[in-house]
């Protein structure tokens, strides 16, 4: 790559000191940084590293923690703090997630910063983010008071950032919005700047002071940035980065002024408007050398810099108005002369391609669109022969196809002359231009640039100079070559309704065809690809509490267009209006909508069904007696014989829990006491045993006590017994107390509640006893009585006696009255 490409002033091929400062300008960094760096930096041994210009950064890792609980899911937030800058910043001016230009809601939360507009579904907000410019004088309140305690990281009060740009981005878990952790870079117009020309001490006009940052604004012009950095970064009165010896009195205004008044000249546009000539935006590592920052901002703006005698000169694009004119008789043939008139082949150019970061497209390296001349290419007998180089710190298209203009028409100013003049050349300087009309090389006013300039030992002068052309710095908006940017945006599917759905009324048949339930029939399309189920809400039409919230099957291998699926049980009762919705449950964890959703978010009403008016009848209470009275004897078994026999199993194998069932349960504990005292037949004791299982089979949790006294052959007990079981067969609990005595005749009551693993047996309160007595503490009210087999109703007072459908049949004691209907 041709020297000019890099910006730098090199001198040419003599034996002498050239003045221009080469060494210190070299872009010669082993490991130069590559334009924007991809993702976040993390680790407690990266460089600090601050934002000039426009430019963007993902930031160095400072801490992360999860927090809080949503709909019962542990760490329902991540929250991460970035640092961005070093110094504090002038503004942050857009943020990427995962490469993907966001937009930040109007109104930030009150802790969590600003919301993510693409981030947020259906109405909630899933994303925020939350900027400091360094500027801050207290640490943030919403980090205090999420990551104070609980976490081996505390965020404490002390650490405020000062001087430090940061983000604190809050993500809430949203398996369809992120696929893991989100990444971020953050758009940032850098670190303000001292522009000499508003500084009306220092010979310009305004309000900048060298000595108070606080007049300082945001600059993006890249010959302002090589004069602060040539004076070096402080802050807080602290040297930061750059050189620490230079004064202001180094950088004469007048030259600076003039170039940096370059810089922002407007440049008209192809679709019209203008824009600044030279802008730059550059994130710099304090471990990189200043000389090749420098560089990188003078490549911004086709720039050159010298010192002589102590002082720095730039120049920047075309060289300024010629500062004296020769013809061939001002060089003197006395002393040595050397002329190069052009490069070999290696050194020959007459294309560029170049790429650069572009905002557009997450800040990622772009191809600029490639310059080639046909007519260069034609006095290089045919041959293409481009050069490649990046605009690290050019994050604008239009103004890196200028730079690659400039550069390549540059690098066809082929020849360097160093010759010997009078002592009158003293008062000319590097970066200078001549004029030369000269018959021996058949110029016409052709312009030099001066590139070195020293005294010899009599006082002659020995110049090294290299053509230029003014002309090759001239731009027009036809010179621009049409170019595109894809902006990276992430498409997300859109979220599936539930097609085909609709809702009816359902009555369940039984065998003989008579109808014995109401339910709710639904209707969805078929054949859909990752549908696992049908999640479907009931609730009374009017109210908005749930009378069922399930899943139902959908069948993979029905082909009719619908799927048809009824609902029933006991939460639907008969000639009840109810609302019904629903929704596909995928395989994936792809966004669904329920039936009344539309794709915003915005909720519809459900669809409304009116059951079936379908009562109990005849074959409801038809109940087999005689299997009831030998299922309810075996319960009262389990508290009575079963208490003592589970107490023997205890003594004997260590457990309670029925035989048939202990193969199911391999990981046991168990929990007892016992006392008891024994005279002849005379005896009494207390035992309690609690145990707890898991297995295969599922989990059991069972308990009982007993209190037992004998004499003489007779007994009396009280036990007490409980068991909850979870299987896969079914879930099931029951409780039960007994008090027995059996002295030769078995007398006892009994209380007992079973809810069975059927959810289609029935749960009953069993009461075992001769009679049943309610009191209200002073009257006791024997209600039920057992009589020689039979049930008894002794002291109830009944008003009105009606049938299941309240009109066909009437019993109306208050005012006797029988009604039925024939």
């Amino acid at each position: 790559m041709p020297p000019f490409l890099v910006n730098l002033l090199i001198g040419i091929a003599l034996n002498l000191a050239a003045t221009v400062v080469q060494l210190i300008f070299a872009q010669d960094q082993k490991e130069q940084q590559s334009g924007i760096k991809g993702t976040i930096q993390k680790g407690g041994d990266n460089p600090l590293a601050f934002i000039m210009g426009f430019f963007a950064t993902p930031g160095q890792f400072e801490y992360a923690g999860t927090w809080g609980t949503i709909d019962e899911t542990p760490n329902s937030f991540y929250t991460i703090v970035i640092s961005l800058s070093d110094l504090p910043v002038s503004a942050n001016t857009g943020v990427f997630v995962n490469d993907e230009r966001v937009t930040l809601g109007p109104t930030p939360h009150s802790l969590y910063g600003y919301p993510v507009i693409e981030y947020k579904k259906k109405g909630k907000d899933y994303l925020w983010i939350k900027f400091y410019d360094g500027t801050q004088t207290v640490a943030d309140d919403y980090l205090l008071e999420k990551f104070t305690s609980g976490t081996d990281r505390p965020w404490d009060s002390s650490m405020i950032g000062k001087g430090t740009s940061y983000a604190i981005a809050t993500a809430r878990v949203n398996r369809e919005l992120f696929s893991g952790l989100p990444e971020f870079n953050f758009e940032l117009q850098g670190i303000k700047l001292y522009d000499v020309r508003k500084d009306t001490t220092a010979g310009g006009s305004g309000s900048h002071r060298l000595n108070d940052p606080a007049t300082w604004e945001y600059s993006d012009n890249p010959i302002v940035g090589v004069y602060n950095l040539l004076l070096g970064l402080y802050y807080d009165g602290d040297w930061f980065y750059g050189p620490q010896n230079t004064t202001q009195s180094q950088l004469p205004y007048a030259n600076w002024a003039a170039q940096m008044d370059k810089c922002d000249a407007p440049i008209d546009l192809s679709e019209g408007g203008t824009e600044k000539r030279f802008r730059f935006g550059y994130e710099v590592l304090v471990s990189d050398e200043p000389q090749a920052v420098i560089g990188e901002l003078l490549k911004a703006c086709e720039g050159r810099i010298a010192v002589i005698g102590g002082f720095y000169k730039v120049l920047v694009g075309e060289p300024d108005s010629p500062v004296r004119s020769i013809t061939d008789e001002e060089i003197l043939i006395s002393e040595s002369q050397t002329y190069e008139p052009f490069p070999g082949l290696e050194d020959t150019f007459n294309g560029v391609t170049a790429t650069y970061p572009e905002p557009d497209e997450g800040w990622n390296m772009k191809e600029a669109p490639s310059r080639y001349d046909a007519a260069l290419e034609l006095e290089d007998n045919g041959n293409r022969l481009p050069f490649d180089t990046q605009y690290k710190a050019v994050p604008f298209a239009r103004q890196v196809q200028r730079n690659m203009e400039m550069s390549l028409l540059e690098t066809r100013r082929f020849r360097k002359h160093s010759f010997t003049g009078k002592a009158d050349w003293w008062e000319y300087e590097p970066l200078d231009t001549f004029a030369w009309d000269s018959t021996r090389n058949g110029y016409t006013d052709k312009q030099f640039l001066i590139t070195v300039i020293d005294d010899a030992p009599n006082a002659n002068q020995i110049i090294g100079s290299q053509e230029i052309d003014p002309t090759d710095y001239d731009w027009s908006p036809t010179d621009e070559i049409e170019y595109e940017t894809v902006p990276i945006t992430i498409n997300r599917p859109n979220a599936q309704p539930i097609v085909g759905w609709s809702v009816a009324p359902y009555t369940l048949l039984d065998e003989d065809g008579d109808a014995r339930r109401p339910g709710i029939l639904l209707s969805y399309a078929a054949e859909l690809d990752d549908v696992r189920a049908v999640r479907v809400q009931v609730r009374v039409a009017g109210q908005t509490s749930l009378v069922f919230d399930g899943e139902v099957p959908y069948d993979t291998t029905i082909t009719d267009p619908l799927i048809t699926n009824p609902i029933i049980g006991d939460f639907l009762a008969p000639n009840v209006n109810y609302e019904v919705r629903g929704i596909f449950v995928p395989y994936s964890s792809r966004a669904t909508l329920w039936s009344n959703e539309d794709d915003d978010g915005t909720l519809g009403p459900w669809l409304g069904v009116t059951t079936p008016n379908i009562l109990l009848g005849a074959k409801d209470i038809d109940i087999e007696l005689d299997a009831i009275a030998a299922e309810i004897s075996q319960q009262l078994d389990w508290i009575r014989a079963g208490v003592r026999n589970a107490i023997d199993s205890f003594h004997q194998l260590g457990t309670i829990i029925e035989q048939v069932d202990r193969e199911n349960y391999t990981e046991r504990e168990v929990l007892s006491r016992e006392i008891g005292v024994r005279l002849g037949d005379v005896e009494a004791s207390f035992t309690e045993v609690i145990e707890v299982a898991l297995g295969p089979g599922g989990a059991i949790a069972t308990a009982l006590s007993s209190l037992y006294a004998a004499m003489g052959g007779s007994t009396s007990q009280v036990n007490v017994r409980w068991q909850s079981i979870a299987a896969p067969s079914g879930f099931s609990a029951r409780y039960a107390v007994t008090a027995e005595v059996n002295d030769g005749d078995i007398r006892s009551a009994s209380f007992f509640l079973d809810v069975p693993a059927n959810p289609l047996d029935p749960t009953r309160v069993v009461v075992a006893a001769d009679q049943f007595i309610v009191t209200d503490g002073t009257t006791d009210h024997p209600a039920f009585v057992v009589e020689g087999g039979e049930l008894k109703f002794v002291g109830a007072r009944a008003g009105r006696i009606t049938s299941a459908d309240g009109t066909s049949f009437i019993i109306d004691f208050d005012n006797p009255e029988i009604y039925m209907e024939s």
